[in-house]
């Protein structure tokens, strides 16, 4: 196996790496040891450290260990130890990609053991929404929105940063920052997944380790605003329409701004937000004025599903939106 997919364990290509080695999750519970610790070891320091630890000297070990660490992950089913665990994850790996960036600019030489930028940008399938310009990178405000929601320093907010052309600039450190932010969400994306009873049996002196570990431990994560990418189509599909610079009605825009306001985005961002985006700044401020308290409380909630298919909004319906009857239900459902 490749070390490049030890390092990078969530790469498509590495997932490929795991199944054309005949990877049974049964047997390797059963004989292979080393990959056990290594797997509860990841988890054990993401809770203590917010990393996976030191790397296992057996290439195969280390990669091998990621699925069935994702696997303990899933039985113990704890939101906050989900999330705590992805995130190391994806910080090690982005202090992984950080050295690898660094020793090519020495060597000016790709190593198949090093991942490149391009790569890196289509694996998260954001290829498109950014691109370098010199020393910067301009990133589509939608991917910026959804990259920021994890970060909680109130810098990366949206009234904070220049937006032209529905693009935001970026340096290569905050860009690095923000690639960690959606490594940490395709790692996270899938869990927790569907395990057999008997690798649950198999795996019962791990799950009682964690659990002793996160007993006496806060793992909530810290939750900001709903992250765009648990938006309903409907609110997605009208921030899309914003982008392309098109006005809104007023029971779309009504809609769109009671929504945002109801889950909590910052009031003075949201209102530069749509006004940047060729909105009249007084219709904008009276329609937020209207749907909120003077503490930014939301006093109306958003339409109803009903009322947003009266008005023509109710668009690109998923799985999801068969179960629900109120846009604000979406993002709960998504998250269980």
């Amino acid at each position: 196996m490749e070390i490049l997919h030890a390092k990078y364990p969530f790469l498509s290509s590495a997932k490929e790496s795991v199944a054309d080695s005949g990877f049974d999750l049964i047997s390797t519970i059963q004989t292979n040891k080393p990959t056990v610790n290594r797997a509860l070891e990841r988890i054990l320091c993401a809770i203590e450290e917010g990393s996976i630890g030191p790397e296992h000297r057996n290439t195969t070990v280390e990669l091998l260990s990621y699925p069935l660490a994702r696997i303990l992950v899933s039985l113990v089913n704890e939101p906050g130890l989900t999330h705590r665990y992805s995130w190391a994850e994806s910080q090690t790996a982005m202090s992984h990609f950080k050295n690898d960036i660094e020793d090519d600019t020495k060597l000016k030489s790709i190593s198949p053991a090093r991942l490149s930028l391009k790569t890196l940008l289509d694996e998260l399938q954001v290829t498109k929404n950014i691109v370098q310009h010199g020393d910067t990178f301009s990133i589509s405000v939608e991917t910026y929105l959804s990259f920021i929601s994890y970060l909680p320093d109130a810098s990366w907010k949206l009234v904070f940063q220049a937006l032209s052309q529905g693009n935001i600039n970026v340096e290569e450190s905050e860009l690095y920052k923000l690639l960690g932010v959606g490594i940490f969400r395709q790692i996270k994306s899938d869990l927790p997944l569907k395990v057999p009873k008997e690798a649950e049996k198999l795996l019962q002196t791990q799950l009682k380790s964690i659990h002793s570990y996160i007993d006496e431990i806060d793992l909530e994560p810290e939750l900001g605003p709903v992250s765009i990418d648990f938006f309903p189509p409907c609110m997605a599909h009208l921030l899309q329409r914003i982008e392309s610079n098109e006005r809104l009605n007023p029971p779309s825009l009504f809609s769109l701004t009671s929504f945002l306001i109801s889950t909590q985005t910052n009031p003075q961002e949201t209102l530069d937000y749509l006004t940047n985006n060729s909105f009249h700044p007084s219709l904008i401020q009276s329609t937020m004025d209207y749907l909120q308290d003077k503490d930014g409380a939301p006093l109306y909630p958003p339409p109803s599903c009903a009322t947003m298919q009266a008005y023509g909004d109710c668009v690109n319906m998923d799985e999801i939106c068969q179960t629900i009857s109120h846009p604000l239900q979406y993002s709960s459902k998504k998250h269980s």
